[in-house]
């Protein structure tokens, strides 16, 4: 007779002799078992019974794609942020634990602006975790969410219905260069930044599976979206001007600090992520009617 944390340790072992670090492994164990069973951490500790057949079956299943390399957020169809549980699915980005930086980040600006009514853009919303994340944290708040992907952002409504903030958010399928609203308070984005020559050091869970449009960043260095960022949006601020929260790669904070610095951006900081890496850079704007071309 199987008993549940005798399942559990079962498919921690699986995995981490597939050669998944030990850290994510003991992760994924919990989000497989709460998965399967249906069961809270408190339920699964008080379930004294045998597993059933069934939950031996569907683990076999879930094991087996992951062994592929599958991510685990696609294998269950879930990914839990700032709290929330969020739909995702193949062609869609996943969310991470470390973009919460921005989220915080971003609600922490809005405090201190004391902006009433802000007017907030999540660009490349993916599935829609930063902007329906801020809209339930900041219930004032007009929040524009714009993606190029279909996929993606069908999957972000679907989202901002579960979460019922789809009456709070406008969804944009478009380039944001040719969509970017106007009279903006706040401006977010976890933008693509890994550079194309890093593809091959990236994890198959990552590069074999999740969107490149969302992965990979423009110019060598992987920040040519931020670059685009800095000399374009100035416009579309509302008449006291506007922020920037943005999302960074490792060691790129610095270089992204400049980028915004060199185009007379200001109040320019680097907030840490919960792990102590520099993962966010904001900065502040007065609204520029005349783009600067060069």
């Amino acid at each position: 007779m199987t008993k549940l944390p005798d399942l559990k340790s079962v498919i921690r072992d699986v995995l981490t002799e597939a050669g998944i670090e030990a850290d994510e492994a003991h992760a994924e164990v919990e989000l497989i078992a709460e998965h399967v069973t249906k069961l809270s951490p408190t339920e699964q500790i008080l379930f004294a019974g045998a597993v059933p057949d069934q939950w031996l079956a569907d683990v076999e299943v879930i094991i087996r794609k992951r062994l592929e390399r599958t991510p685990i957020q696609y294998i269950l169809g879930e990914a839990y942020f700032c709290g929330l549980n969020f739909e995702v699915k193949p062609g869609v980005f996943i969310p991470r634990s470390d973009t919460e930086a921005v989220v915080e980040k971003a609600i922490s600006i809005i405090q201190k602006a004391k902006v009433k009514r802000p007017r907030i853009v999540d660009i490349g919303c993916g599935s829609g975790a930063i902007a329906i994340s801020l809209a339930k944290a900041i219930p004032a708040a007009k929040v524009y969410a714009i993606e190029i992907s279909a996929i993606a952002l069908g999957v972000a409504r679907s989202n901002a219905a579960r979460h019922q903030v789809d009456d709070k958010i406008e969804f944009l399928q478009s380039d944001w260069r040719k969509s970017l609203p106007f009279d903006l308070d706040l401006i977010v984005s976890n933008p693509p930044y890994i550079p194309r020559h890093k593809a091959k050091d990236l994890m198959p869970e990552v590069v074999d599976n999740e969107p490149h449009l969302a992965l990979f960043g423009g110019d060598r260095d992987g920040l040519g979206h931020y670059r685009d960022f800095a000399r374009l949006f100035s416009p579309h601020f509302a008449q006291a001007g506007g922020f920037v929260c943005l999302e960074v790669g490792d060691m790129q904070a610095p270089s992204v600090a400049t980028i915004f610095k060199e185009r007379e951006w200001t109040s320019v900081e680097i907030t840490k992520d919960l792990n102590g890496h520099e993962r966010v850079v904001s900065a502040w704007s007065p609204k520029i009617e005349d783009v600067k071309k060069t």
